[in-house]
């Protein structure tokens, strides 16, 4: 009888050193599992420091954004994933030398978008529901109505250690125009983390982006075209198939052209971090 007891007892931490040693090195099959029927809140905060030249004056801007994004999930499977995405909160608050001011931003909550992406986190198509008006803010593109940012992730097994490439491509809406930003990151998987109470697997992230949108302002065309880069960490929970938290810094230069009444070119560099938390996971209301 000792002699069982002894032997279960070895096998047993046996069984519980393989399952750490798994737990710790994986593999790892990286897939987005978002439910149907439940809706994610997510935490955003975004920081940019702008530097920009205009006439041979240099100009600097400090801008925060603060907001509450909510992914209502209607579709959940292997063929793709279907979110409503809205924010429930937002502020922005910029300080230059015309200015300091917080703006609250009540043209943008609670207008819907929806983003279908494959689990594998490639973007499948995105769509406006609620349109902004033209008497709406000037700062209504990006981050505002793309509340829902994704990695990619590769399609074979990934253990500590192991890295993969994905190339991120986002259109928004800026300046009654769009920019384009294309981004190409170099993942690793660091290992296994705990972050907000979950057992996550640590992720860093670098690369390079470019952009290059059209808008006007003022009866002026802007042209913009420029490059940077990126990096960042994220904490995904593998078994649930969510993001729980994600930072980033970025750094880039840009160059404006205007034309219209009176041509010009403007330097433009802006140095800037963002930190997304998931705040809750709740039973979406019918």
């Amino acid at each position: 009888m000792k002699h069982r007891t002894a032997l279960f007892l070895v096998c047993a931490l046996c069984c519980a050193a393989l399952t750490s040693q798994a737990m710790a090195g994986g593999p790892y099959t990286l897939r987005f599992g978002l439910q149907q029927g439940k809706t994610y809140l997510y935490a955003d905060v975004v920081h940019a420091d702008v530097t920009q030249e205009m006439m041979g004056q240099e100009m600097k801007s400090a801008t925060i954004s603060t907001s509450l994004s909510r992914l209502v999930i209607e579709k959940s499977g292997a063929d793709g994933i279907s979110a409503i995405t809205s924010l429930d909160s937002m502020t922005v608050s910029v300080k230059n030398a015309r200015m300091d001011t917080t703006m609250v931003m009540p043209d943008l909550l609670g207008k819907r978008s929806r983003i279908v992406l494959s689990p594998l986190g490639r973007v499948l198509s995105k769509a406006v529901i609620d349109t902004v008006g033209k008497a709406g803010s000037p700062m209504r593109g990006a981050s505002a109505r793309d509340a829902m940012r994704v990695h990619v992730f590769p399609e074979a097994p990934v253990a500590a250690g192991g890295t993969w490439t994905g190339v991120i491509a986002d259109t928004n809406e800026a300046m009654g125009g769009k920019i384009v930003t294309v981004s190409t990151l170099t993942y690793t998987l660091a290992g296994e983390e705990q972050k907000a109470g979950r057992a996550c697997v640590k992720i860093t992230y670098a690369g390079t982006m470019a952009v290059e949108g059209k808008g006007s302002m003022m009866g002026a065309e802007i042209f913009t075209e420029g490059k940077g880069t990126v990096s960042g960490v994220l904490h995904f929970d593998a078994a649930a198939g969510v993001t729980v938290a994600d930072e980033s810094r970025m750094e880039t230069d840009m160059t404006a052209a205007i034309t219209g009444a009176q041509n010009m070119t403007m330097p433009i560099s802006t140095v800037g971090s963002s930190a997304r938390t998931l705040r809750a996971v709740l039973d979406t209301a019918h």
